[in-house]
């Protein structure tokens, strides 16, 4: 089943960014839950308004910085107190940035797994003895 209205498939991937208001000097630090080339979303504490257009850092070496337009933004829970699920249109001309930004990201989620992985097979280092 298509999802209407979407041009780009979205990648998982959870990893800290750095998002800033265009307009302020206020900056958080927020996780992302997904990555396109047309955009990204992750989860705030605040919400932030529609159309704002905020400076988006992933945090990478070297980071790499966008400007994006908030789509979307709505209740994570049935309040405020669960915080929100903010959707992000890149407002990025260049195609090879927003390919190189959505492979990076999907490279350290990747290294992340491996490392999650790596850490669970020393946690049970018995379970890995060849019997």
């Amino acid at each position: 089943m298509k999802d209407e209205g979407r041009r780009f498939i979205r990648h998982p991937a959870q990893i800290p960014i750095r998002v800033a208001s265009v307009d302020d000097i206020e900056e958080s630090v927020q996780q992302t839950q997904n990555v396109s080339l047309g955009g990204l979303a992750f989860e705030s504490e605040q919400k932030i308004p529609l159309n704002e257009l905020i400076e988006i850092s992933i945090m990478v070496d070297p980071q790499i910085t966008l400007l994006g337009r908030v789509a979307w933004c709505r209740l994570r829970g049935e309040d405020e107190e669960g915080g929100f699920e903010v959707g992000v249109e890149f407002i990025e001309t260049s195609m090879g940035k927003k390919e190189y930004v959505v492979d990076e990201m999907c490279l350290v989620e990747r290294y992340q797994r491996m490392l999650d992985a790596i850490a669970e097979d020393l946690a049970n280092p018995i379970s890995n003895l060849m019997l």
